[in-house]
């Protein structure tokens, strides 16, 4: 990816950064461009600060072959139709999270998408174990152990939604307290996360039982 649409990307996914921004050897704000490019992909509703803005259509226009180039070379705005149902029901798990990932890359614009092809592979437990399947058992214990804690500190952190509708929990520890320190400063698992982990979870309990 090139300069400009490294800085589209990001707008898509929801984390953009301001800095300065060429097209066409032309300066453009950064505000000024992440509000045009909103507009152009339709993820509005995710920008709430740019709802009042005002387009100005003659430097939209001026642009606008930009945001035309970057969708013939990406997935956005991917509908989910009855035929992408029916290629999905088809996938394996390789091809299913190629799929999810690519859908991904362009996170605020394919949220339906995501969010079918998520539950699909909960449905149909098409995750992948290969790394855990190849554990000792010791190995096995140690993760047992870590998850038996992950899932004990998100008893307590109340469930939220994201921008997908998904439901997940986030909680960050503070910097030098005890879990910061000797576990992660952070955890962040949606509902498809937390349920592969507990699938994982038995998988490591029936290896270190057998």
């Amino acid at each position: 990816m090139n300069a400009i649409d490294i800085f589209i990307n990001s707008v898509l996914n929801g984390n953009y950064i301001e800095k300065e921004v060429y097209i066409d050897g032309q300066k453009i704000g950064s505000k000024e461009f992440a509000k045009y490019i909103v507009n152009y992909f339709n993820i509005m509703k995710y920008y709430p600060e740019f709802s009042n803005s005002i387009i100005d259509q003659n430097e939209y226009k001026k642009i606008i072959h930009v945001f035309k180039n970057y969708e013939k070379n990406n997935l956005v705005n991917v509908p989910l139709t009855e035929e992408l149902k029916r290629k999905l029901s088809k996938c394996d798990s390789k091809e299913i999270y190629n799929k999810l990932q690519k859908v991904m890359q362009n996170r605020l614009t394919n949220t339906e998408v995501i969010k079918y092809i998520k539950e699909l592979i909960d449905k149909k437990n098409l995750y992948i174990y290969d790394r855990y399947y190849g554990y000792s058992k010791i190995e096995s214990k140690k993760e047992i152990e870590r998850l038996d804690k992950v899932f004990e500190i998100l008893k307590s952190v109340p469930y939220k939604k994201n921008e997908m509708g998904i439901d997940y929990k986030s909680i960050y520890f503070k910097p030098g307290s005890h879990e910061y320190e000797t576990f992660c400063p952070s955890l962040n698992l949606d509902i498809y996360d937390i349920s592969y982990y507990k699938r994982v979870y038995k998988i490591l309990k029936d290896k270190i039982n057998n």
